[in-house]
C-alpha cells in the first residue's frame, strides 16, 4: 500500500552577504520556488550554525523528530561584483555561489550535492543581493530534483501488523518506537481495531 503523506523535506541555510550573515531566506526561497510543484512539503529549518556545516547530525537527528526524511542544507555567499556595469551605471551587480545538500535523515546519507554561481542586477542592492542569492539556490535546487525523487521511490513500503496493543496509550508509545528507528523512513497507522495496530511502513 503506498502512502498517501506528502514527503517532508527540512530546509535549512547560512546565508552570507558582504562578509555578514544574513537571516532575510533568499536562499530558502529560491528552493521553495524550485519545488513548489513536486509532492514534497517543505519545512522551514531556519539557519543553520557554522557548526552545523561542519557537523550536520545533531540537526538531521532533529529533522527526522520533526518527521522530516530529506534534509537541504544550502551554504550560501554573495558580493558586490565589481565590474564595468558597477562603473557606469546606477545598477548594483551583485554575485552568489551556493553548495547544497540533500541528506537522508534515515542513515545520514548524502543523496545530491549541486553547487551554483548567479548574478543580480537592481539598482537597488538589497535587490540584487536577493536576485543573486535567490537565482542561484533555484537553480541548485532544481539540479537536485531526480535524486530526491529516486531516493523517495527507492524505499519498500510494506504493512506492519502489531497485535495486543490494548489501549491508546500503548499505540503511542508503539508510533514513538517506530519513530525511533533509524531504518524507518515513514509510516502511516492504516487501521487499528480490535486491538490490533496495522502500520504501512516504508524502510
Amino acid at each position: 500500500m503506498k502512502n498517501i503523506r506528502k514527503t517532508n523535506i527540512l530546509v535549512a541555510s547560512r546565508e552570507i552577504i558582504n562578509g555578514q550573515v544574513s537571516l532575510k531566506q533568499y536562499c530558502r526561497q529560491g528552493v521553495y520556488k524550485a519545488l513548489k510543484n513536486f509532492p514534497y512539503t517543505l519545512l522551514d529549518g531556519g539557519t543553520l550554525s557554522e557548526n552545523n556545516l561542519t557537523d550536520a547530525t545533531s540537526f538531521i537527528d532533529k529533522a527526522k523528530k520533526e518527521g522530516a526524511r530529506f534534509v537541504i542544507i544550502a551554504e550560501a555567499d554573495a558580493a558586490p561584483l565589481e565590474s564595468a556595469v558597477a562603473l557606469t551605471t546606477t545598477f548594483k551587480p551583485v554575485r552568489a555561489k551556493v553548495n547544497l545538500r540533500v541528506m537522508a535523515t534515515s542513515n545520514y546519507q548524502l543523496v545530491a550535492q549541486a553547487a551554483e554561481n548567479a548574478s543580480g542586477l537592481d539598482a537597488v542592492q538589497i535587490l540584487a543581493e536577493q536576485k543573486a542569492l535567490t537565482n542561484a539556490c533555484q537553480t541548485a535546487a532544481e539540479q537536485v530534483e531526480d535524486a530526491i525523487t529516486q531516493a523517495i521511490n527507492s524505499a519498500k513500503t510494506f504493512n506492519f501488523i502489531v497485535t495486543n496493543v490494548n489501549t491508546i496509550e500503548r499505540l503511542e508509545k508503539l508510533q514513538n518506537i517506530m519513530r525511533s528507528q533509524r531504518d524507518v523512513e515513514d509510516f502511516v497507522l492504516i487501521k487499528y481495531r480490535n486491538s490490533t495496530a496495522t502500520f504501512s511502513v516504508q524502510a
